[in-house]
């Protein structure tokens, strides 16, 4: 029997990314709408089921804009509409039940495409596992540290608002219109591995399979510890584990990627 291959052989417009992407969104959107608003599930599995759904999206909308047609200014627009949505969507003139509706959609478009974008940019095998320890540091530390910017986000002390950054969603369970879930740094880093895996033709199958076990421990996680964890780490390091040998770096930009990571969290602890 012939193996199902998901990589393609060519590129799709703008059009077909927005129009997938938001057409998939709309769907879970609603489908966690209706099931908040018929109150048939527990705020456990309307957590889990929400997170899963999430997830999926990101996920598709990262392969999407994987096989988008490469093209910087495209990237440049989407990601300036994007920002202009979000802010838009979440206007006090906008009912509440469609602000996270289009916020949501607006910032999986644009961090989805921004990070397909720049993943496009890496030119060696080696340099997947550099940036993952790059982004496993500096994405604990924000979590987990007092100064750092998911912290503060959080805890409802930074300067943005937590839905320019956190995607939010109705949850079965819950009496809030939408929580919070999934922040922009997970968007940008999924789209981020997908897109380098197919400008480097390495395994599709294999980073989409790490990425999924990534966004399914960190929910594992998230139940057994029950307080706000970094998705990235999961997420980065199954991803480049499934890759194997493909993947293999040099000890030498290993090292580097440690001290970039340590200037990066002092420069940033110091501001």
């Amino acid at each position: 029997m012939k193996a199902i291959s998901i990589e393609r052989s060519s590129y799709a417009s703008v059009g077909r990314f927005t129009s997938r992407v938001g057409g998939f969104w709309f769907v879970i959107y609603g489908l966690l709408f209706g099931l908040r608003s018929a109150d048939i599930m527990g705020p456990m599995w309307g957590f889990f089921l929400a997170f899963l759904l999430v997830a999926s999206c990101i996920i598709m909308s990262s392969y999407e804009a994987a096989y988008m047609k490469p093209s910087g200014r495209t990237v440049v627009g989407l990601v300036v509409c994007g920002l202009t949505g979000s802010v838009v969507a979440w206007l006090p003139m906008i009912p509440g039940e469609i602000s996270p509706l289009l916020g949501g959609l607006f910032l999986l478009l644009s961090a989805t495409a921004l990070g397909g974008w720049l993943g496009k940019g890496i030119s060696s095998t080696t340099h997947l596992w550099p940036l993952v320890i790059v982004v496993l540091g500096v994405d604990t530390w924000s979590v987990f540290s007092p100064e750092g910017l998911t912290h503060q986000v959080l805890e409802g002390e930074g300067t943005l608002p937590a839905y320019y950054l956190l995607m939010a969603t109705p949850m079965p369970g819950s009496e809030s219109i939408a929580e919070p879930l999934i922040g922009l740094g997970d968007l940008l880093m999924t789209g981020l591995l997908v897109g380098a895996v197919v400008k480097l033709g390495l395994s599709l199958s294999r980073v989409l399979m790490g990425i999924s076990l990534g966004y399914l421990s960190c929910l594992g996680a998230l139940f057994l510890l029950e307080e706000p964890l970094p998705a990235l780490p999961f997420i980065g390091v199954l991803a480049v584990l499934m890759l194997g040998r493909e993947a293999r770096p040099r000890l030498k930009e290993m090292a580097y990627a440690v001290v970039f990571t340590g200037i990066i969290i002092l420069i940033y602890g110091m501001i």
